[in-house]
C-alpha cells in the first residue's frame, strides 16, 4: 500500500515593506501630543495681568496713598511694631507687627486720601517685651498709590 503524501500549504502572510499613510504608531502620536500640551502649560503665565478697559486708568489711583516710615536703630531689638491712626481716631487702631530690624524703612499702603495720619514705633526685645517707644509722629510725604 502506498502512503498518500499530503502537501500542506504554508499560511504565512507576507508583510509589505512599504507603509501606507502617516506611518506613526499611536505611542508616537501620544508622546508628541503630550509634549505639545506640556509646552503650552509651561509657556502660559500663572498670573495674567489684569488690563484696565481704559488704558491709564487705575481703580486704586486717586483713592489711596502710602507713606514710607523710617525705622530707628535701637540696640537689643529683634523686631519692630508700627502703630498708626488717622488724626480723627482717639487711639491707635492699626498696627504692623514683627517688622525685621534689618530694614531701614517700611511702607504703609492703602491710607485714605485727604486724611492725615500719625504713627509711633515700638522696639521688641528677645523676651517679647516692647521696651522702647518713639514719640507720636505725623506721617509726612504721603504719596498717591
Amino acid at each position: 500500500m502506498k502512503k498518500k503524501v499530503v502537501k500542506k500549504h504554508s499560511k504565512t502572510m507576507k508583510m509589505s515593506s512599504k507603509k501606507k499613510g502617516f506611518g506613526w504608531s499611536w505611542q508616537r502620536v501620544t508622546i508628541v501630543m503630550s509634549a505639545v500640551a506640556l509646552f503650552i502649560v509651561v509657556s502660559t503665565p500663572l498670573h495674567r495681568p489684569v488690563v484696565n478697559s481704559v488704558l491709564g486708568v487705575s481703580i486704586v489711583k486717586g483713592m489711596y496713598q502710602e507713606a514710607v516710615i523710617p525705622l530707628p536703630r535701637v540696640p537689643g531689638t529683634i523686631k519692630y511694631n508700627i502703630y498708626y491712626k488717622s488724626s480723627a481716631d482717639s487711639g491707635f487702631v492699626n498696627a504692623v507687627r514683627n517688622i525685621n530690624p534689618k530694614l531701614v524703612d517700611y511702607t504703609i499702603t492703602y491710607l485714605k486720601m485727604d486724611t492725615s495720619y500719625q504713627y509711633k514705633i515700638s522696639a521688641v526685645n528677645a523676651k517679647g517685651a516692647e521696651f522702647w517707644w518713639s514719640p507720636t509722629v505725623q506721617m509726612t510725604g504721603l504719596q498717591s498709590m
